[in-house]
């Protein structure tokens, strides 16, 4: 029975093999695959071929017709040089006419997307003659082996690259984080001398042009503190390390504080901020109130520093509720210079701005929304803006928080009523500078002082000295605070407990609950507001007639 000839139109041999490619012997196209005519669409009828492709196997001298004959019976693989695609299979020689017989080189099923195929571009046929090839070409199985063998070893290379990377990002991790702590202190510190001299120059009496000068610098110190305290957020959040807090707290308190801490530079602006809380949003909840106020604060910030005139409004909403939690959205409206649709998507990323023009005018770092984006997950919310250019800003979060139970309300201390605080004061504090701000600013809220620089120093003097109140600085020469306040406590026995107050610039790694089981009843951070001192004092030493004074401002347990 003699063999039945195949005869195949060229529109059936370009579907039947959809990658080939035809080569007069000037190596220039006579036709191509349906599926690679789609790929290379520049890869038309007379073009020449190495203009698109190169042959990376076998090694040729020169691409000829005469170089490409007697390597006919080799694999080829074909790189185009103006994308992935890689092609492998035989050439086929008919004449003076080269068939490049082949399919796409795909590793993964990653490839065949990335290079812009689908399974159904395939011949049906592939499979089998790859299978074919391989068999009957020991050369190309040999060579299939070794690439398989260099793949392996590759890989294996690769997983040992990869846990090695492992292990230095996580040293780099742990580093950085030693590192931002180190200079967390070593930056408050001096900042803390700075802030602390100018709000005890501001408080005493000064010319018109002094208290200007004083409050100038005491503003540009502030915005470097908050810039710094902006890197070490989004620093202990990356690291893992930022841990909410969980306590009750008023709803409707911690809004009002956040508006009333940028009530001046509204002012001086000449803005308005209105509170908007619907009535049916629960005031008595279960959270970390600190960070709340954190976020409002950053997005009533900006809002301030985008609007040139006209009303700020602040609101939250009930959007969810069951028995034993509620879901709100806080907003924050304004009438600002608004945002290009086209760049609000990337606002909540890292170190981001509108564009350089904004970072230049209106500066910052471009991390306050995204560590408000990060802390409003940590809480189980979201965040989220609408803007329109010219008409303004609203910016968004929800947090989901437990409900909390209804105290009997405190009376709050008004900021502008007469305190009188009486006791007397150990510090330890190894600074001078930070000494004498202590000194200072506790001697004109009526307590006397005692100052020691070391930790050995601290604990002979509170066995001396039935103090009122002990403040012992985190970092020391010879030991750190928590081992001091231990050393305290231990020689007390079941004498009266004196309260400890752990002073810290290092911020970055401040463990509360290490802090309370060392025995400390609260941190203050350096540099301190001296409202912070104040509540501080209102805790321990406030005379027996005085009001209770919100604590908002410290870090108690």
């Amino acid at each position: 029975m003699g063999s039945a000839a195949i005869t195949l139109s060229p529109h059936e041999f370009a579907a039947a093999f959809p990658f080939h490619i035809a080569l007069d012997d000037q190596l220039r196209v006579l036709q191509t695959g349906a599926v690679l005519r789609r790929l290379c669409p520049q890869l038309t009828e007379g073009a020449a071929f190495g203009e698109h492709f190169e042959v990376h196997r076998p090694v040729l001298q020169s691409l000829s017709f005469d170089a490409v004959l007697p390597l006919r019976q080799s694999l080829f693989v074909l790189r185009h040089r103006q994308g992935p695609l890689q092609l492998r299979g035989e050439i086929v020689v008919q004449g003076r006419v080269l068939f490049f017989l082949g399919s796409p080189w795909v590793t993964q099923m990653t490839d065949i997307a990335r290079i812009g195929l689908s399974l159904s571009d395939f011949a049906v046929h592939d499979p089998a003659a790859d299978l074919l090839l391989l068999l009957q070409t020991k050369n190309k199985a040999l060579a299939d082996a070794q690439e398989l063998s260099r793949r392996l070893k590759a890989q294996k290379d690769d997983l040992k690259l990869a846990m090695l990377a492992t292990e230095v990002a996580e040293q780099a991790n742990r580093t950085k984080s030693e590192f931002l702590a180190m200079m967390s202190h070593e930056i408050r510190t001096p900042l803390n001398g700075v802030l602390g001299m100018l709000d005890h120059l501001l408080a005493g009496e000064l010319s018109v042009a002094q208290h200007g000068c004083a409050a100038t610098a005491a503003k540009s110190g502030k915005s470097l503190l908050g810039i710094l305290d902006d890197i070490l957020d989004f620093s202990k959040v990356e690291a893992g390390k930022l841990e909410l807090e969980s306590i009750d707290f008023k709803l409707r308190r911690t809004v009002g504080d956040a508006v009333e801490l940028l009530t001046f530079q509204a002012g001086e602006k000449s803005l308005e901020v209105d509170i908007d809380i619907a009535p049916g949003v629960p005031d008595d909840l279960l959270g970390d109130p600190a960070r709340i106020r954190q976020v409002l604060v950053n997005y009533l910030g900006n809002a301030i520093k985008f609007s040139g005139a006209g009303r700020i409004t602040v609101r939250a909403r009930l959007i969810g509720e069951t028995g034993t939690q509620a879901t709100i959205r806080f907003e924050v409206e304004d009438r600002g210079i608004g945002i290009d649709p086209a760049k609000q998507a990337g606002l909540f990323e890292p170190f981001t701005q509108v564009d350089a023009s904004t970072t230049r005018k209106y500066r910052g770092t471009g991390l306050g929304l995204a560590i408000s984006k990060k802390l409003t997950a940590l809480m189980g919310g979201e965040v989220g803006v609408r803007s329109e250019v010219g008409r303004g800003s609203t910016f968004w979060f929800s947090v989901c928080l437990p409900k909390g139970e209804q105290p009997a309300q405190a009376q709050a201390q008004p900021e502008s009523a007469p305190v009188g605080f009486h006791g007397r004061v150990l510090v330890c504090e190894d600074e001078p500078v930070n000494q004498l701000v202590a000194q200072l600013h506790l001697t004109a809220l009526g307590c006397t002082v005692d100052v020691v620089d070391n930790g050995a120093a601290a604990v002979d003097a509170a066995a001396r000295t039935p103090y009122d109140l002990v403040m012992l600085d985190m970092c020391l020469p010879d030991m750190d605070g928590l081992d001091i306040c231990r050393a305290i406590r231990a020689q007390a026995g079941g004498r009266t407990r004196v309260p400890i107050v752990i002073w810290t610039a290092s911020m970055l790694g401040a463990d509360h609950a290490r802090a309370a089981e060392a025995g400390a009843d609260a941190m203050l951070g350096k540099p301190f507001e001296p409202l912070a001192l104040r509540q501080i004092l209102f805790r321990f030493l406030a005379v027996r007639d005085a009001h209770q004074a919100p604590a908002t401002a410290t870090e108690d347990f």
